[in-house]
Parts: structure tokens; sequence; C-alpha cells
């Protein structure tokens, strides 16, 4: 009798381990939702902050703060900046006139072309400020550090600068009739002192 052929083994199906699909299916989910734009937000878009759409004399106004800001011909007469932080700030050509400034810092802010007439200066920061071009009549600096300021081309009538720190400023073709500059220490570090009996003396280092 003859041996029964060899029959073929049978293989059962490999089993797949059902656990990985689930997280698999998830991840892929999760993968879709996120890359999906949002609803009424174009590609590229990106959200505007709300301190973008502030007027910068609004931010300056509320917050005494606006360091960099472009203030340029803005009309600012009469405001009260008392202790505002305006360093490296834009302001030319802005109008200042009769404003509290007192004790502000203005650290390497251009205040060319401005109109300062009447305005209160006292005790401000204002190293290497630019007052090119100025109209500062009968503005009050009493005690403000001016060092490396400039003063080119600036109207000082009637000022008072008494007290002021000048070391190392540009002073050229600057209007001072009248101006008080007791105990102002002057751009070469001198201290003057004539004027302090009477203000129509101007020192005759800064003619």
């Amino acid at each position: 009798m003859a041996a029964p052929s060899s029959l073929p083994r049978f293989s059962p199906p490999l089993q797949r381990k059902p656990w990985r699909y689930p997280f698999q299916l998830m991840a892929i989910a999760l993968i879709t939702t996120l890359s999906a734009p949002l609803p009424g937000v174009a590609l590229g878009d990106r959200p505007t902050s709300k301190a973008e759409d502030i007027d910068p004399v609004e931010l300056l106004l509320q917050s005494k703060r606006c360091r960099d800001c472009d203030l340029r011909y803005r009309n600012l007469e009469g405001a009260d900046l008392e202790g505002v932080d305006l360093r490296r700030a834009n302001l030319y050509g802005a109008n200042l006139q009769r404003a509290n400034l007192t004790g502000a810092r203005l650290h390497q802010a251009n205040l060319g072309a401005t109109d300062l007439r009447g305005a209160d200066l006292s005790g401000a920061l204002m190293e290497e400020v630019s007052f090119e071009g100025a109209m500062m009549n009968a503005a009050n600096l009493e005690n403000a550090d001016l060092r490396q300021a400039n003063f080119y081309l600036t109207d000082l009538t009637g000022a008072r600068l008494v007290g002021v720190n000048l070391r190392g400023a540009r002073w050229s073709k600057v209007r001072a009739e009248s101006a008080n500059f007791c105990n102002a220490t002057m751009p070469d570090g001198t201290t003057f002192r004539r004027s302090c009996f009477d203000p129509r003396q101007s020192p005759d280092q800064l003619q």
C-alpha cells in the first residue's frame, strides 16, 4: 500500500495585534485636526495684538511710557507728562507748549523743531537729546541733565537753566537772551555763576 502523500501544512493567518490600530487612527485624526485652518482665518494670517491698534498718544497718556515711539508733529500742548518714559522717541515737530515734563526720561530722543515754549522740563533726564531748531522760549529746565545734547539753532530766550548739566553739549547759533544759567555746568565742565544775580547776562563761552 502506497504511503499517503504529504498534505500541505496549513499555516494560520498572522494575528495582528488589534491594540495598535486605534492609537494610529487617533494620531492621524489629531494631526488632521491641527493642520486644518481655523474658521474665518486665512492661511498666513496672524492675530493682531490690541497694543498695535492703540494710538501712540493714547498709549503715552495712559501708561506714561512710550519708548521708541513715533510722535512726529503730534499735538501734546499742555499735556501732563510728568515722569514719562520717552527714551529714543521721535518727537520731531511736536507741539509741547506748556507741557509738564518734569522728571521725564528722554535719553536720545529727537526733539528737533519741537515747540517747547513755556514747557516744564525741570529735573528731566535728557542726555544726547537733539533740540536742533527747537523753540524753548521761557521753558523751565532747572536741574535737567543735558549732557551731550544738541542745541544747534535752538531758541532759549528767557529760559530757566539753573543748575543744568551741559557737559559735552553741542552749542552753536543758540539764542539765549535773558536765559538764567545760575550754577549751570557748561559744556567745558566749568560752573557758571554770574547770571545768578542778573539773568539778563548769558555766559560768554556759549556765544
